[in-house]
């Protein structure tokens, strides 16, 4: 059984920037969490910014040393955050709690939460990760993110940001457990449940124009395989972004 070494924080600029300071300096030992009450330039994936407002989000990175173990698949760490947040959600009751590929948290189709997972490798075999979770909990405004939520939005309540944290650890715990212990193919499988329009029709966005494609799955590099018009396609996520918009009078199958 493992468990976490928090370091709880005021405010920091980045707590996986702050995680990457204590590597270099070697001072970084497995399970440690830095958790920040305020993060003040955090950031999402294609080095978007994250947008925390103190005392109301959850704002946490994880260091985990991968040394004495075979991931060949660097996605299924991905894959077991994903699946523990939203499984801890919905033990919170928090409704339709989903995974929005790459990397978001939504409930009822709004982002709530995002994951970004810093890998590093030596002589090709990865080594240790640090891995970011922002869950946007008490927040009520957004200012021009519409597509942006939070918990209390979605259930109309106030919450414990420290309880929803002593939640997710336990997941996130169990989660590290099946990466050593369940099958690749499992682990994917059920991601798949977990995914926002998984065997669905969605918009995507890629060389300056929208498309769309029905998920038909996610492989274990973490590449969508897509079906338009008939045809599948691979495609990873620097390749294309996957938008909330929807597209009437739509033809795809």
């Amino acid at each position: 059984m493992c468990f976490f070494n928090i370091i709880k924080l005021d405010a920091i600029s980045s707590t996986n920037d702050y995680l990457k300071v204590m590597r270099r300096s070697k001072k970084t030992k497995d399970m440690d969490l830095v958790w920040a009450i305020e993060q003040t330039s955090g950031r999402g994936q294609r080095e978007n910014k994250w947008f925390s407002e103190s005392h109301k989000s959850l704002t946490i990175s994880i260091y985990k040393n991968f040394k004495e173990s075979s991931i060949f698949y660097p996605f299924l760490i991905s894959v077991v955050i994903s699946i523990s947040i939203v499984k801890c959600l919905e033990k919170l009751k928090v409704p339709n709690a989903l995974i929005k590929w790459p990397n978001d948290i939504l409930s009822c189709n709004k982002k709530i939460g995002g994951i970004l997972i810093e890998n590093f490798f030596s002589n090709g075999k990865l080594v240790d990760s640090i891995i970011g979770i922002g869950l946007n909990i008490n927040q009520e405004s957004f200012k021009n993110l519409h597509n942006a939520s939070s918990l209390k939005i979605e259930t109309g309540k106030n919450w414990d940001i420290q309880a929803i944290l002593e939640n997710l650890i336990v997941y996130i715990n169990k989660g590290f457990e099946d990466l050593k212990n369940i099958d690749e193919k499992k682990l994917i499988d059920l991601y798949q449940t977990k995914l926002w329009k998984f065997k669905k029709k969605a918009i995507f966005y890629s060389k300056n124009s929208k498309f769309e494609a029905k998920i038909f799955k996610v492989n274990l590099n973490g590449e969508l395989i897509l079906k338009v018009k008939g045809n599948e396609m691979t495609c990873n996520n620097r390749e294309i972004k996957m938008l909330y918009e929807y597209m009437p009078n739509s033809t795809s199958n």
